[in-house]
């Protein structure tokens, strides 16, 4: 079940609007999730999350979305310090207009990031024939901060209710290596 709150959905869509108007973003590309909207425009990706909520996370509000927006600088930039930049807030100035870091009230919250050549996302050279695999094991080589391995189901549980806003990747998942490793593997893959 999804639901999202009429007066959330109503900003998000004038926040939305406003990032898409052509006057003011004229090279921007929208990508659409099921919880979150990204926006792509010279270097920078802005992603903001939904205002939704599913039974494995909430983002029905402005602070629930803020949350989720500094926790994933917090867990990603430790893996691609290079991509992720910061929290930014969307304001509304008092005259109504909005603005990308202004100096109004935040009406939204964005996860900057670098934007990175899309061409070289793993879908796009599996289309293309044979992955790189020499760029793939260079990466893989490459030291990575360890993800905090859960101790117990129960930190498992609490971890992913902590990130999703729901423990129910774990309740699905037998073994607390197995709920880890899918947590890690969603965090890696979403990243935008």
């Amino acid at each position: 079940m999804t639901t999202s709150t009429p007066p959330a959905s109503h900003m998000q869509e004038r926040v939305f609007a406003f990032l898409t108007d052509p006057a003011m973003h004229p090279q921007v590309h929208r990508i659409d999730t099921h919880a979150a909207s990204v926006f792509l425009e010279g270097d920078r990706a802005l992603k903001i999350k939904r205002a939704v909520r599913f039974p494995f996370l909430d983002y029905s509000t402005l602070e629930k979305r803020k949350a989720a927006c500094d926790e994933e600088i917090n867990i990603n930039r430790q893996f691609a310090p290079q991509i992720y930049r910061r929290v930014v807030p969307i304001t509304q100035d008092s005259d109504g207009s909005l603005d990308i870091d202004g100096d109004g009230t935040p009406v939204e919250f964005a996860v900057e990031m670098t934007r990175f050549d899309e061409r070289q996302t793993i879908d796009h050279l599996a289309e293309a024939g044979e992955p790189h695999l020499s760029t793939a094991t260079q990466r893989r080589s490459e030291p990575r901060p360890a993800f905090p391995k859960p101790t117990s189901l129960i930190s498992a549980r609490r971890l992913s209710r902590h990130i999703f806003g729901s423990a129910s990747c774990c309740d699905s998942v037998a073994g607390t290596a197995t709920c880890g490793a899918a947590m890690a593997t969603c965090i890696w893959q979403t990243s935008y």
